[in-house]
């Protein structure tokens, strides 16, 4: 259901509940994956249900979180996520106590949100941000904050409706390419279990995001090593 959802068409946009219900898959599975290392905590309203968003809004904020934030740090993490419904438009807050980036960090992504420049390390929160702007215009409001060792914040407000006119957002075409998919799906389900195999071996932590947003999406390949020795 999770690579169904992902992998249906990307420019569409879905009602609230759907996207909270596959961000929710997806944040069952990192919980098995972390255990008690990652704690999740939820403050939704439910009159945001009927309201419709873009695909794929806040999964990857969130796993920006986990990767870049709750795994590198020390001890467990607390992630928590808000949706409410005001004035007519929706705000969404997404906060972790992980690792943070230091100012230069910081200024360096804001710099590659506003001016297009690739930031590899964050290219899942820089491309949704590029789909948000597309989707939304002037009615979006963004904003990241961080600090280092003490953890990342970020808002989002976006209008409350049910985007009847909606802007094209489309994505690249290899999105829609039947052998692209495939690829994808095989390279997703080798780094997830491969990610599970080795937890402590960073040349397989490729998270979904990156693999979704890779400009060059067949330039990731398995070691040839890790089918002979454990690294």
């Amino acid at each position: 259901d999770i690579l169904r959802y992902a992998l249906s068409d990307p420019t569409s946009t879905v009602l609230f509940c759907n996207e909270l219900n596959y961000t929710k898959c997806y944040l069952n599975i990192q919980m098995f994956r972390y255990k008690e290392k990652l704690q999740v905590s939820w403050d939704y309203d439910p009159a945001l249900d009927k309201y419709s968003v873009m695909k794929l809004l806040l999964q990857p904020f969130i796993e920006n979180a986990i990767y870049h934030g709750i795994k590198e740090k020390e001890g467990n993490g607390k992630l928590r996520i808000r949706c409410y419904l005001k004035s007519d438009e929706i705000h969404i807050q997404i906060v972790d106590n992980g690792k943070g980036i230091t100012r230069e960090q910081l200024t360096a992504l804001r710099n590659s949100l506003h001016t297009g420049n690739d930031n590899y390390q964050h290219i899942g929160v820089i491309n949704t941000f590029r789909r948000l702007e597309l989707l939304y215009g002037d009615q979006l409001s963004f904003s990241i904050k961080s600090k280092y060792l003490i953890g990342t914040a970020i808002w989002i407000t976006i209008p409350a409706n049910t985007l009847s006119k909606q802007k094209d957002c489309t994505l690249s075409f290899r999105m829609y390419s039947p052998f692209y998919c495939c690829l994808f799906i095989a390279q997703l389900l080798c780094s997830l279990s491969l990610q599970l195999l080795f937890p402590q071996s960073p040349q397989f932590q490729l998270s979904p995001s990156q693999l979704l947003n890779s400009r060059f999406p067949f330039s990731w390949s398995l070691p040839p090593r890790c089918f002979l020795s454990p690294p």
